[in-house]
């Protein structure tokens, strides 16, 4: 009797793991084909900067890519970034003076993905001084 309890064991082992084995592979499946995005190459950006700031800047770099100087109004020509979000790390110079600004986290955010891109350089006077920062123009704003 023994000897049928251990068969019927054995049995229902190796059942159990041919079972786990294709519900295991099913699920690899649906991650790999269900999510594409998960093993794509970030997508790159064509991104400008216009200077609605009111006063002209200088060393402007935004996501890591320079831009240079723009006079108030000013727009640069578009640059490809990799990874850009609706908010941007933004260092700049005014009056000789640096400012820098970074967003908190992305937390949320989608990249833009492919596509033609204005962030718009802003500031905001504070009783501190003046803010700078950057964001995604509503092309509608202008």
């Amino acid at each position: 009797m023994n000897t049928d309890n251990e068969h019927g064991f054995r049995s229902s082992l190796n059942t159990f793991g041919a079972v786990s084995v294709t519900v295991l592979a099913a699920v690899l499946l649906v991650l790999i084909f269900v999510r594409p995005e998960a093993r794509m190459d970030p997508e790159t950006s064509m991104v400008r900067v216009s200077n609605d700031t009111g006063v002209p800047v200088n060393n402007i770099i935004l996501n890591n890519v320079p831009f240079g100087h723009l006079s108030d109004k000013q727009v640069s020509k578009y640059q490809p970034v990799t990874n850009a979000y609706p908010y941007a790390p933004l260092r700049l110079d005014v009056a000789n003076k640096t400012f820098e600004w970074m967003p908190d986290d992305y937390y949320g955010e989608k990249p833009l993905g492919n596509g033609n891109f204005t962030y718009s350089i802003r500031r905001r006077e504070t009783p501190v001084g003046p803010e700078f920062d950057a964001h995604i123009r509503n092309e509608f704003e202008h």
